[in-house]
């Protein structure tokens, strides 16, 4: 289920193209001998939006994290580093962050069309597998020098794209540049083996003065356009709540889950890995947070940009976190799509 409160008509024109307005009306679709070959140009088109687009990124907000610089040269745990708690008290390592994508381990994107291109809309689903690390880094020594565990996992995502028609009796060669994305859904990280993952995500709430959108499936579009159900806008500069409700199977520490909200800090359409902010989401009361202790993770962040983003919902579990080498990574999350719109407007 998604809701939410509708910014003005010319607000959103500012920020995102008209594309629920756009069509074919007044212009005849260009004609075709070969619709075998015709759906093969459509479907290299699609293809090539999702290569290149940044909303298709393989990447992810924490890929690298504060590691960035350091992760290529990680080593297995320093001989002085801290062994794995021995009570159930779980605490957060010095540093921590991923390398989804190391340069000899490529992730593989798979793009299943799941409507025919000869509709004029199309429906994909698109998976990319990861083969990368986990970096754990418990040693208060000063020097970065963190474990790394194996991390296999992948993400999926929805989008629909729209054929839009730019000339009358256009040849077949403009379909091209007549596909357009019109709507997206969240990003969802998951485990490839499901058998070794405990945390789930199954809402995600965005608060914001004008906006209210609560999410149940990560499969749901988002449309881009001047239409219903939009994904959320908010305006640069103010304070946006989120909330994340969120389960774990595996109770074996206090606590025993970690939340993150990853955002966006810089003032650019599409921040690097440097340029995201990780923020620990509470449940204990406090910041925002209704009522300690009921699996409602809550962070209040401030919106800084103006353009299209992502605002990312990380879980990991705990035990995770306590140890440098153990091979037992487990987390997931999902990646929002947002809309920020400078602070001059209402």
């Amino acid at each position: 289920m998604i809701r939410h409160h509708r910014l003005t008509t010319a607000v959103l024109a500012l920020l995102l193209p008209a594309i629920g307005a756009c069509g074919n009306q007044g212009t005849t679709q260009p004609k075709t001998s070969d619709l075998l070959s015709q759906q093969s140009a459509d479907r290299v088109a699609i293809e090539n939006i999702i290569q290149t687009s940044a909303d298709f990124d393989v990447a992810f907000t924490d890929d690298g994290g504060e590691l960035l610089a350091q992760a290529p040269s990680a080593v297995s745990a320093a001989s002085g580093a801290q062994s794995a708690q021995m009570d159930s008290t779980a605490t957060l390592p010095v540093h921590w962050g991923r390398w989804r994508i190391p340069p000899d381990q490529p992730p593989t994107r798979t793009v299943d069309f799941l409507m025919p291109p000869d509709s004029g809309r199309v429906l994909v689903k698109i998976n990319v597998k990861y083969d990368g690390w986990f970096f754990v880094d418990r040693t208060d020594d000063g020097v970065r020098n963190p474990g790394k565990k194996l991390l296999q996992d992948k993400k999926t995502r929805y989008a629909l794209f729209k054929k839009i028609w730019f000339h009358e009796d256009g040849a077949s060669t403009d379909s091209v540049f007549g596909w357009r994305l019109i709507a997206l859904s969240p990003g969802e990280f998951t485990m490839i083996d499901p058998a070794r993952q405990s945390v789930h995500i199954s809402k995600v709430e965005l608060t914001g003065e004008h906006s209210h959108v609560t999410i149940t499936d990560p499969a749901a579009l988002l449309p881009l356009g001047r239409t219903p159900n939009l994904l959320p806008f908010f305006r640069s500069g103010e304070t946006v709540k989120v909330e994340a409700s969120v389960t774990n199977t595996d109770t074996g520490f206090d606590p025993a889950t970690y939340v993150f909200l990853h955002v966006p800090i810089a003032d650019q359409a599409f921040p690097n890995p440097r340029q995201w902010q990780r923020l620990l989401m509470l449940d204990d009361g406090t910041h925002g947070d209704a009522t300690a202790g009921d699996g409602v993770f809550t962070a209040m962040w401030t919106v800084s940009n103006v353009g299209r983003h992502h605002v990312a919902v990380d879980v990991l579990n705990a035990r995770i976190l306590q140890n440098e080498t153990d091979d037992d990574y487990n987390s997931t999350a999902w990646g929002v799509p947002y809309g920020s719109y400078p602070s001059l407007l209402p």
